[in-house]
């Protein structure tokens, strides 16, 4: 009789191993995701990045609400430094993910509204930020969760600079985090500049570490509207010397800044071609409030630059500054000019032909001369000179300005620069 042997048998994982291992990854992936938006609520942007999407790449984050949050926060990151595109195809994702688990109304989708307020904001569709702003805020009352409500609150306050309005929401609980004090200070910059105060917002940045884009940005535009061009030139240089500086709306402000200390020597080529490459940049992402922030004097120059020549962002920016002076200023008219009748408006100072015009909006020439019509009757004048010297007045367009000349005087055509 033969012996017995043992039969050979896989080896088997213990029980609860497989668990424990599961929840080591989860644990894991939240760890990275918490400490990401902790990097970004403190501004540190690259390594904040970083660690989100680590995050989402282990397998712990396949839990669809910790999946839902890093997406979210990922998004509004992108959003915060202008990659709209990226930003808005995160919360698209993160959308889909709460369709699918039923937690469309779940606090982890906070994130996400913000990051959609946002790119909405940096667009210039208010009426979007403001029911994106209105879903974050909700979520962030439900989960009681400060941090989130700062930064609504932050991008509420950009949103009543893109329409020209003072903010009215109240202050959140507890401390803002720090990337929220750099924009909230910032913005209290931006209404005392715009205000025609440039030396009470060099006020306000006075006590400012020079580490923020928007800080520095605020700065050098302050000085150059003092004409400090010292000043100037070292809040540009700091500006482009920042860790994320190659992010595209920090990209956009070091060159909105270099056309204003360029403009200071008077209008030039480089002066023009300094624009058009942030008009580019923009137009790439969809950014316009970053020109309205510089103020009139960019909003001008790109009028001045002749619009068809540019990338179509640049009508989207004078329209939007064009609808914000009109909001300010009340109109004056009797009857509101349409969205088309503003868009219009803007480009007479340019002296293009309404064949030009319709060229532009690929309508007959027959329906510009309509739209002339109606635009004359509101303003209650009967010629183009005439129409653009009451816009001036009241507020609806500002002319270019170069050495004297100004767009009610002649303007500039398509295209056409001056040395």
């Amino acid at each position: 009789m033969g012996v017995s042997r043992p039969l050979l048998t896989p080896a088997i994982e213990p029980a609860g191993e497989s668990e424990r291992r599961a929840d080591t990854e989860r644990l894991a992936s939240v760890a990275l995701i918490s400490g990401g938006r902790a990097h970004f609520l403190a501004g540190n942007i690259g390594e904040a990045r970083d660690r989100l999407r680590r995050g989402l790449a282990r397998e712990g984050a396949r839990e669809p609400l910790s999946r839902i949050r890093a997406l979210g926060a990922l998004a509004l990151l992108d959003a915060w430094v202008g990659e709209t595109t990226r930003a808005t195809e995160l919360t698209g994702q993160a959308r889909a993910e709460a369709q699918v688990s039923g937690a469309l109304t779940h606090p982890a989708t906070a994130d996400a509204h913000l990051a959609d307020a946002l790119v909405a904001v940096s667009r210039g569709d208010p009426s979007v930020a403001e029911r994106e702003l209105r879903a974050a805020a909700l979520r962030a009352t439900v989960d009681d969760r400060s941090q989130t409500a700062w930064i609504a609150y932050a991008i509420g306050r950009e949103l009543g600079s893109v329409m020209d309005e003072e903010p009215t929401a109240p202050l959140p609980s507890g401390s803002p985090p720090p990337i929220v004090v750099e924009a909230l200070v910032a913005s209290r910059a931006r209404r005392a500049r715009r205000n025609g105060d440039p030396a009470a917002a060099l006020a306000v940045l006075a006590d400012r570490s020079p580490a923020a884009s928007a800080v520095l940005f605020e700065r050098g535009v302050a000085c150059v509207a003092l004409g400090r061009s010292a000043h100037a030139r070292e809040a540009l240089r700091l500006h482009s010397g920042l860790p994320d500086s190659g992010e595209p709306l920090h990209r956009i402000r070091s060159l909105v800044l270099a056309t204003s200390l360029s403009a200071m020597r008077g209008r030039t080529p480089r002066t023009d071609d300094l624009l058009v490459q942030a008009l580019r940049i923009a137009d790439e992402y969809g950014l316009v409030s970053v020109f309205l922030d510089a103020g009139p004097d960019t909003t001008s120059r790109i009028l001045g630059l002749g619009l068809p020549s540019l990338p179509p962002v640049a009508t989207q920016v004078i329209r939007c500054a064009s609808t914000a002076a009109q909001a300010a200023d009340g109109a004056g008219l009797a009857e509101p000019l349409t969205d088309r009748e503003r868009e219009l408006l803007v480009l007479l100072p340019t002296g293009f032909t309404n064949t030009q015009l319709a060229d532009r909006y690929f309508v007959s020439v027959n329906t510009i001369k309509s739209h002339m019509a109606h635009l004359y009757r509101k303003l209650e004048v009967s010629t183009r000179s005439g129409a653009i010297e009451r816009a001036t007045l009241l507020g609806l367009i500002r002319p270019w300005s170069d050495g004297g000349t100004s767009a009610a005087d002649g303007g500039f055509g398509p295209g056409r620069r001056t040395g």
